[in-house]
């Protein structure tokens, strides 16, 4: 008996292909489910982290180092802004469990505003720093990669 191809029977068998992997990994050959050439894999994962190659590109990002620094700062801003409007939230509401009604809340209003606006021009000058070094960087290195080619 001949068999007829079906793409409808075959996209079936795929899937159910599929499933029987998802339930049990060993009950397929891992050699089905592998592309063939790597180089085509674009989520091929390797464990090896390859120290030389970032050395090298630690060179583009030397003339950087102190965008670096105070990108560095910044996010220790951030950081330092999350951190305070939680415990800026708790004293509002341990002002407002102490005294009830009669709660001076001003000062924590205040201070919440300064904290979200603090925080707000942090998070700008750090979008725009990462984006004046990634674009540096990348510039450097394409032109490096052209005078080599030249």
């Amino acid at each position: 008996m001949t068999r007829v191809f079906n793409p409808c029977v075959e996209r079936f068998r795929d899937g159910l292909r599929a499933l029987q992997i998802h339930l049990n990994w060993n009950s397929v050959e891992t050699k089905e489910l592998m592309p063939e050439d790597h180089l085509q894999d674009d989520d091929a994962f390797h464990p090896k982290i390859n120290l030389a190659l970032w050395r090298g590109l630690l060179r583009f990002a030397r003339p950087y180092r102190w965008h670096l620094l105070g990108l560095s700062l910044i996010a220790m801003a951030c950081a330092l802004g999350d951190v305070t409007l939680p415990w800026l939230t708790g004293r509002f509401v341990d002002e407002i469990t102490h005294n009830g009604a009669g709660a001076q809340l001003l000062r924590y209003e205040i201070a919440n505003v300064v904290v979200i606006t603090v925080l707000s021009v942090c998070i700008f000058a750090f979008i725009i720093l990462a984006g004046h070094i990634t674009t540096g960087i990348s510039y450097d290195l394409r032109e490096a990669a052209f005078d080599r080619t030249w």
